[in-house]
């Protein structure tokens, strides 16, 4: 019987728990490590959706990217993703920011689908393990010099993205920062590592603002998409190493943003 322990040790081979950042909530966050979990559900998310979906499929785990607990929780309501995964016996394993700062991580296969040689293997970093230091994103050298434009279109064609929101800095970019998920706090960071563009999610307006004053083309692929390209890479991943278990992609984890373009909404 594949247990909770099993999958755990498996997640931690594919990106160590140690190097989770000290203000995440990675690990087992639901179930006990005695429990079965031989039928694992993997998702970015854990909302009520994706927690329902586990039981209609009569999945005994799941596996996520964002922790399905994260603030502290000061009541516990039965539409609660993690209340439904207890209820119905499903455990959770959750690898938030170990997952970004691991070899083979999401900023990995970020650069990867982009086709560009990674120059600078950390981009902010956070911490020292085991004599190598590890942290969030990477500085990319790209194929060629493309126009903010040509970019915002490989980046929208790589990952998906709805929409790429984008500034254009007004000069061919060589270099790129990327950070999966939401680093727009970065932005000042790409400006003093003298790169020509970062790419990443959730940037406020002052962000763009300070990448305008600047001369740096700065680039929101979204935090869904720059993020839910791990998917995939994790299901393959535990089919390697938990021959035995049936490992599933979630068909429900989406984009929780509707999009209103050009007067439709998408």
């Amino acid at each position: 019987m594949i247990t909770l322990s099993d999958l755990y040790n498996a997640m931690n081979e594919i990106c160590p728990f140690e190097l989770t950042d000290s203000r995440d909530n990675s690990g087992a966050l639901v179930g006990s490590l005695g429990d079965s979990a031989g039928k694992i559900l993997v998702c970015l998310d854990i909302t009520a959706d994706t927690a329902r979906e586990a039981v209609r499929l009569g999945c005994n785990a799941v596996v996520s990217h964002h922790p399905v607990i994260y603030h502290p929780l000061s009541a516990l309501k039965p539409e609660n993703p993690a209340c439904i995964l207890l209820k119905n016996g499903i455990s959770a394993v959750c690898c938030h920011t170990n997952l970004d700062m691991a070899e083979g991580g999401i900023n990995d296969i970020m650069a990867d689908m982009l086709g560009f040689e990674t120059v600078k293997p950390v981009f902010e970093y956070v911490h020292t393990v085991g004599g190598r230091e590890y942290g969030y994103g990477k500085i990319c050298k790209t194929d060629r010099a493309y126009t903010a434009a040509e970019l915002a279109e490989k980046i929208r064609d790589c990952f998906g993205c709805t929409v790429v929101r984008y500034h254009d800095g007004g000069k061919p970019i060589s270099t790129l920062a990327i950070c999966s998920g939401g680093g727009g706090g970065n932005t000042e960071l790409a400006l003093k590592m003298g790169v020509d563009g970062y790419l990443t999610g959730d940037i406020k307006h002052d962000q763009f603002i300070t990448a305008a004053n600047f001369g740096l083309s700065l680039f929101d692929g979204g935090h869904f998409h720059t993020e839910n390209i791990c998917v995939g890479y994790l299901v393959g991943r535990l089919k390697k190493l938990l021959p035995g278990a049936t490992v599933i992609p979630s068909e429900v984890c989406t984009d929780p943003c509707s999009y209103a373009i050009s007067g439709e909404k998408r």
